[in-house]
């Protein structure tokens, strides 16, 4: 299953309700890393500590809004036999899962291009690349057996007629959310 949810601020990663002694939920070292959605910058597959994540959230986020949070879970029956079995092949089927979907959905990753041109020729809305980072989880916040990974995909992609940083045109993303 596949929601996605608008993230205002990077403080929905940070802030204090998602850490406890035992566990920080988002900035636990080694749970997050950067996934490539269409930017390719070399960033991908290195982790991501909490100063990273600010650091990329100032870079590719809008005034108003951080990106948006896909989350990914998977069915409760697995998430159950991974804990009991703990067979590694359960999360490698989760983490491709996670990536063939991020890569159909780089289909429906758009900007705007407002440029008198481009308005002429009816092209106001131009192919993005993107940036995620993903966070994959074992277990919910309760504890439970809970696959399931959270992508922040950025507000912010690169248009590809000029390279330019803009805001993403999400409407497709949710339109598609179905359908991934």
């Amino acid at each position: 299953m596949i929601s996605i949810t608008a993230v205002k601020s990077i403080e929905y990663y940070t802030q204090s309700e998602h850490r406890s002694e035992s566990l920080n939920y988002y900035s636990q070292e080694g749970i997050a890393k950067i996934v490539d959605v269409g930017l390719g910058r070399g960033f991908e597959d290195k982790s991501v500590t909490e100063e990273r994540l600010r650091e990329l959230a100032r870079e590719f986020s809008g005034r108003t809004r951080l990106g948006f949070d896909i989350t990914f879970s998977a069915p409760k029956e697995v998430s159950v036999l991974y804990a009991l079995t703990m067979d590694e092949r359960i999360l490698q089927a989760h983490s491709q899962a996670v990536k063939a979907t991020l890569e159909r959905m780089q289909e429906d990753i758009y900007t705007r291009d407002r440029s008198k041109e481009a308005q002429a020729l009816g092209q106001v809305y131009v192919k993005g690349q993107a940036l995620a980072v993903e966070f994959t989880h074992l277990v919910n916040r309760n504890q439970e057996p809970q696959i399931h990974s959270h992508v922040l995909l950025f507000n912010k992609v690169m248009r590809e007629t000029d390279n330019q940083l803009r805001a993403i045109e999400a409407q497709k993303l949710f339109e598609n959310q179905k359908l991934y």
